[in-house]
């Protein structure tokens, strides 16, 4: 028996917590963005960029997710059809590099995730049973919205400058003959 939309009220939706990273295949790169946003006649918040494995460098901005966000996106994710509960996706196969994304909808008496790992897909996770989302095209395109909002071209140059900073300045300095 698949889980049966709505999912949540949109209209009772009080905070979103979102966060994506991503792993570089060799290890050598490491980024995350998160933002928790809550409601006050709009999704209102601070984003946090990092990059490295323990977050050497940090970014921090603040986010208002629009209007459009808040009614016609809540709402598509509200009306996800779901597949049953015992459905599991074919296996991917190899994957390149690591990918995570997670958004959390808190509503007055709840909180429910959706989260994708990879190329398995959009599932909704509910304490600790979860479902796998039909509709993946409308899922990726509502995290789209809240991406654009989250990690603007300005925000990732502004990180690449600081993590290229942090770099040089962690680099060991070579002595030569005449610095002797």
């Amino acid at each position: 028996m698949p889980w049966q939309p709505p999912l949540f009220d949109p209209a009772d939706v009080e905070r979103l917590c979102f966060s994506e990273s991503f792993a570089a295949p060799h290890g050598n790169y490491y980024s995350e963005y998160e933002a928790a946003l809550s409601w006050s006649g709009d999704f209102l918040g601070t984003a946090i960029g990092a990059l490295g494995y323990d977050r050497e460098v940090e970014l921090t901005w603040s986010v208002r997710i629009s209007e459009v966000f808040s009614t016609a996106c809540l709402q598509a994710l509200a009306s996800i059809p779901m597949h049953p509960l015992d459905y599991r996706p074919p296996h991917p196969g190899p994957m390149p590099f690591c990918s995570y994304t997670k958004l959390e909808i808190v509503t007055s008496t709840d909180a429910l995730t959706f989260e994708m790992g990879s190329r398995q897909g959009w599932f909704v996770k509910h304490d600790e049973t979860y479902c796998f989302c039909k509709a993946q095209k409308m899922v990726s395109a509502v995290m789209y919205t809240i991406q654009a909002a989250l990690n603007t071209v300005q925000h990732d140059e502004e990180l690449d400058a600081a993590w290229e900073e942090y770099q040089r300045a962690k680099t060991p300095k070579r002595k030569t003959l005449r610095s002797r």
